[in-house]
């Protein structure tokens, strides 16, 4: 518990001094949320609804299966709903550190989508104070899966309007 008091904390005084304009634009201090952020997402240990069900599939993860997954994905053999993720499990089971990994690229997804869109208001950390009670908390460190989607819808939303065929790829890889 003392690990979401410190961030809360942290962003609380960050927000306090939120007031002076050059605060809003030191890229330092997001890198630095964004550092923390994901460290505290990616590395957790046993938290979340589906870490069970997550460490049981990636336990049992091979190459030979995942392989034949990705065969059957690619040639149109059997529609998988996250292709995404699959490839992620691919990738990831070169590791030892499995789980870890996959935590970790997912909490670095979801923050840098966080980010980028609490950027893109008019008080940025206010929208990172906020995104972290909820988003960072539920969705980051419950739903791996589900917090990919969200920092890519995220991303999506702080792209500019006039990039609409990034927006589209994007949306379609979430």
């Amino acid at each position: 518990m003392i690990y979401f008091t410190t961030i809360f904390v942290f962003l609380i005084l960050v927000l306090i001094f939120e007031s002076s304009n050059n605060f809003k634009k030191n890229k330092f201090l997001y890198f630095l949320i964004y550092f923390f952020l994901v460290i505290f997402i990616g590395l957790r240990y046993w938290v979340g609804g589906d870490w069970g069900g997550y460490a049981t599939d990636i336990a049992e993860l091979n190459a030979d299966l995942i392989n034949s997954k990705l065969y059957e994905l690619f040639y149109g053999l059997n529609f998988q709903p996250h292709q995404g993720y699959l490839l992620l499990l691919y990738f990831v089971s070169f590791f030892s550190t499995k789980i870890y990994m996959v935590n970790f690229i997912a909490a670095m997804i979801f923050c840098y989508g966080l980010i980028r869109l609490s950027i893109k208001q008019p008080y940025p950390l206010l929208s990172i104070y906020v995104g972290y009670c909820y988003f960072a908390v539920v969705y980051g460190m419950n739903f791996t899966k589900q917090s990919i989607a969200l920092g890519f819808i995220m991303l999506i939303l702080s792209i500019n309007e006039k990039k609409i065929k990034t927006k589209i790829i994007l949306f379609l890889i979430a």
